[in-house]
């Protein structure tokens, strides 16, 4: 069998206090690394706000492990991560690696598309500068009415 990439993302309840969120972290890089596998990346995702409570708990810590295993090493993570009481939710997906080409094609794509944004919003500035220089204050409206309804040329 071939090792997969995947990703893990974990949830710490906000109950626990931050300062034993790197030992929470350490055992799940334990787990991990009892199993030989080689992490490739981490990010903490922060606080944020569930849709609903878990266990009584509105808020959570997200971290997220990318990583690479063998399949059926996956079952054994998982049931290693039930049993830690530290970790209120977790989800394990199969995530495709990303090669060097993609990254640089994406690079592209989002380069590309700022381009676009950018020639798109001054040709709104341009736009707008127009219909400014176009416009005339009601004062110089108000002024021209006047002369016009004030000369004797209207009526022949």
């Amino acid at each position: 069998m071939e090792e997969k990439h995947y990703e893990l993302t974990y949830i710490i309840s906000t109950t626990i206090a931050e300062t034993e969120h790197p030992a929470i972290k350490q055992s799940v890089e334990k787990i991990l690394s009892e199993h030989k596998v080689g992490i490739t990346d981490q990010q903490d995702l922060g606080k944020k706000k569930f849709s609903y409570a878990i266990d009584k708990v509105r808020h959570g810590f997200y971290q997220s492990i990318e990583f690479n295993a063998m399949p059926d090493t996956i079952i054994t993570i998982t049931a290693a991560l039930k049993l830690n009481n530290n970790v209120l939710r977790f989800l394990i997906i199969s995530k495709k690696e990303v090669t060097a080409e993609e990254q640089e094609l994406q690079a592209k794509l989002k380069t590309a598309q700022a381009d676009k944004q950018a020639k798109t919003k001054e040709a709104e500035e341009k736009k707008e500068e127009e219909t400014s220089a176009t416009k005339v204050s009601l004062e110089d409206l108000d002024e021209k009415l006047d002369q016009i309804l004030e000369s004797d040329d209207l009526i022949d």
